[in-house]
């Protein structure tokens, strides 16, 4: 009585259960009549009209000129008969019935092309139009089976159709049928498995509830309460059971015969779902039963396949919990996993590092006392593996690119990479503290990897060549991102000034540590009230420039100077003035070389030291020239003076016109880059002139005795036009049509000539 109270009452929400109910309570049933086939003979069994209903449907269903085109030889005239088609199946050990899909023989006639491996079907389509397609496709299998959850799918209906429909169709010879409906089946049991999880999750909170409840009641007669609970923990075992038949049905009915499958695609599908499986749902999967199949795929030939072979294992491998149960598979195909790294397929062979870097953790614990260096300290295991990670880097040989090392071991070690403190305290040891110190190879290998791994922290993006295009970075990838950045800074800050003064006199580790500042929160110099760290890396800096001549060292110090010297930052005074300091005292040092060598007689020196200082000091004051403007210096008039010489007597010596080359056209640049919409015409008047008149040097010099100042002129003058004719937009028309320099034949004609006589040379001559 109350359960049809509550039929009446939820007839609007559920008027399924309504009507089944009522057509079960009547005597009569209702069934097709008897149909007569093509030989008029009656046919009342239930097993004979499917068959009369098909073999009509077939003949009506598309023209008949048509229909020899829609099916392959071997159905080609053929009379379907019930032998061929069973109308029902049951899985011994399941229970499971398979109703066949009364379609099925038309499947088979009308839908069949003749090209059974044709290739043109969405899923095998490329772009992504198609690639949304196949997404789409997979998210509606999911979806159905999560709204079906509650009640649907339990109805011994849907899902037995479905399932019959898709193990059918994975057994067709036409390569489209058997691709999507493994597909479909594969991504129809990992939903079913993640309901199998939910309902195992209620059901033992309704186990809990009901054993609560039972204490509570101890000594009394049952009540409602807990005959509702025993009948919700009954429902839940009763539709696991269902959800396991399902799961077993399509494992063996699908699963179990296109793992193997001649199509590389559906056997790579089948591996990936089967992952997926273990890591999700690892009580019923994680076993040598269901592990194998991994295992022995790993051996496929299609290098596909055995990629989402090694991904999956990736992903079981990285449970920590789920480590101990793989055992038995880790010695079973530990060698050949071992062997995969040397594989054909560039990634795969990663994908084999990495799994294999995983595997090595289980033993990292075992290896600990070994790997433990004699002297200990805080950074022992640190210390002893950086050693060997830059022993392997200098003995490898196998590139000068540190960036590509640290790259590929970024995922599995980026912990350990990011122990920027350990790096630097082994750098900064003494001798004498340590009897093990690096040698001065191995320091400048831990200085570029200390490059290496900031630059692979504050930008992270990998190298070039490792990736199509730019990462796009999650939310939780930046906040990490921001949270190295700031770990850089503060340690940084406080060490970079003394690796500075440690290594100032080699320009190779200069070069290298001056490039980290441009990977600081400059913010943090102000809010941490370390302005006396700034102040001891710009001294250092400024040591560092005295010292050196070498352009990578000199435009590394430019380019720190310009980091530090923005002004929306709270420093910028204070990198401000120390820079102004800088360049008076190099412009100071270039002044008095000038006129020490315009006092000589006819103004050329043959002192070879005198010539060194004078390159020297050009070489500085361009690297800074190149990234800030020292127009107010009237550097343009000093270096002018050299190239006019120059053309007049070619008697300077090609190690003061090259830099002073350089300071001319940097000088000139700056100049065009201040023109302003409003500025006077007097002001691009002059301006004008001196581009014409360093034109006509940098022509020239096309003909210089030496090869350095010609190819340096040519690139000049081809840079220089390009600038010219593309002005800012911002700028009018009347400016750009002052500015706007256009060659004329004569320089054309120089300028291929150069070409033809500089660039494209015979093999002969250029043996020569």
């Amino acid at each position: 009585m109350l359960m049809e109270l509550s039929l009446a009452r939820n007839v609007k929400g559920n008027k399924k259960r309504f009507y089944k109910y009522i057509n079960n309570k009547r005597k009569t049933k209702e069934n097709m009549g008897p149909l007569l086939n093509e030989a008029g003979a009656l046919m009342t069994k239930d097993t004979e009209e499917p068959e009369v209903l098909s073999a009509f449907f077939a003949t009506v269903f598309i023209c008949e000129t048509d229909f020899q085109k829609y099916q392959v030889p071997e159905t080609r005239g053929k009379v379907w008969s019930k032998d061929y088609l069973p109308s029902m199946e049951e899985d011994q050990e399941t229970g499971l019935q398979y109703k066949k899909f009364m379609a099925y023989p038309w499947i088979l006639t009308v839908t069949w092309p003749v090209d059974m491996d044709n290739e043109d079907y969405p899923l095998i389509r490329t772009g992504p139009y198609w690639k949304k397609f196949k997404a789409n496709f997979c998210e509606f299998i999911a979806v159905l089976v999560q709204q079906c959850q509650c009640s649907i799918l339990y109805d011994s209906y849907l899902m037995d159709t479905i399932i019959s429909l898709l193990t059918g169709l994975a057994d067709s010879m036409v390569r489209a049928f058997r691709h999507t409906s493994t597909l479909a089946a594969m991504k129809l049991l990992t939903a079913v498995v993640s309901v199998h999880l939910n309902l195992d999750v209620n059901k033992h909170n309704a186990q809990r509830l009901y054993e609560v409840e039972k204490k509570r009641i101890s000594g009394r007669k049952t009540n409602y309460r807990l005959d509702q609970l025993e009948k919700k923990r009954k429902e839940y075992e009763h539709k696991l059971l269902e959800i396991q038949n399902m799961m077993n049905a399509i494992f063996k009915g699908t699963f179990l015969n296109r793992y193997r499958d001649v199509i590389p695609e559906i056997r790579a599908t089948c591996i990936e779902e089967i992952g997926s499986w273990i890591k999700t749902y690892p009580d019923a999967f994680l076993n040598d039963s269901y592990l194998k199949y991994i295992g022995w795929m790993l051996y496929d030939k299609q290098a596909e396949v055995r990629l989402k072979c090694l991904l999956g294992l990736q992903g079981i491998y990285s449970r920590k919990e789920l480590v101990s149960r793989m055992d038995l598979f880790t010695s079973r195909f530990k060698d050949r996993i071992v062997s995969m790294p040397l594989d054909k397929d560039h990634e795969v062979a990663v994908q084999a590092m990495k799994l294999l870097m995983l595997m090595s953790q289980l033993l990292s614990h075992e290896g600990d006392e070994e790997v433990q260096p004699k002297g200990g300290g805080k950074f022992g295991a640190s210390t002893d593996q950086l050693k060997r990670l830059i022993c392997f880097f200098l003995e490898s040989e196998l590139h000068k690119h540190v960036a590509y090392l640290i790259d590929s071991l970024w995922d599995w070690a980026g912990k350990f990479l990011k122990d920027w403190e350990c790096m630097t305290t082994l750098l900064l040891k003494n001798a004498e503290e340590d009897g093990e110190a690096l040698s001065d190879a191995h320091e400048s290998a831990l200085i570029e990897i200390i490059l290496a791994t900031v630059r692979e922290a504050a930008e992270g993006h990998p190298p070039v060549g490792r990736g199509a295009a730019k990462k796009i970075l999650s939310v939780k990838e930046k906040k990490i991102q921001l949270e190295d950045c700031t770990k850089i800074t503060e340690h940084f800050i406080m060490v970079l000034p003394q690796l500075l003064a440690k290594y100032s006199t080699d320009a190779q580790k200069v070069a290298n540590l001056l490039q980290i500042p441009q990977y600081y929160d400059l913010d943090v110099y102000s809010t941490g009230h370390l302005e006396k760290h700034l102040d001891a890396l710009l001294r250092e800096v400024k040591d560092i420039v005295a010292k050196h001549s070498d352009m990578s060292v000199l435009e590394a110090s430019s380019r720190t100077y310009y980091i530090l010297c923005s002004e929306e930052i709270a420093i910028y005074s204070q990198v401000d003035c120390a820079r102004t300091q800088l360049i008076d005292e190099l412009m100071g040092q270039l002044n008095q070389l000038l006129d020490g060598f315009w006092q000589k007689e006819e103004g050329f020196c043959t002192d070879a030291g005198e010539i060194s200082r004078m390159n020297s000091a050009l070489r500085r004051v361009a690297a800074f020239h190149n990234a800030h403007d020292l127009t107010k210096w009237n550097l343009y008039d000093k270096t002018l003076r050299l190239l006019v010489f120059e053309m007049e007597h070619r008697s300077l010596p090609v190690l003061m016109v090259l830099p002073a080359l350089q300071c001319t056209y940097f000088s000139l640049l700056w100049q065009l880059a201040a023109v302003l919409e409003n500025s006077p015409k007097e002001t691009l008047f002059a301006l004008r002139r001196e581009l014409r008149r360093f034109s006509q040097i940098c022509m020239c010099f096309l003909h210089h005795k030496e090869k350095d100042v010609r190819e340096k002129a040519f690139m000049i003058l081809c840079d220089w036009l390009l600038i010219l004719s593309h002005q800012d937009s911002n700028n009018n028309e009347e400016t750009v049509g002052l500015l706007e320099y256009l060659p004329n034949t004569s320089l054309q004609e120089k300028l291929l000539l150069f070409i033809q006589e500089h660039v494209f040379l015979e093999e002969e001559e250029e043996s020569k």
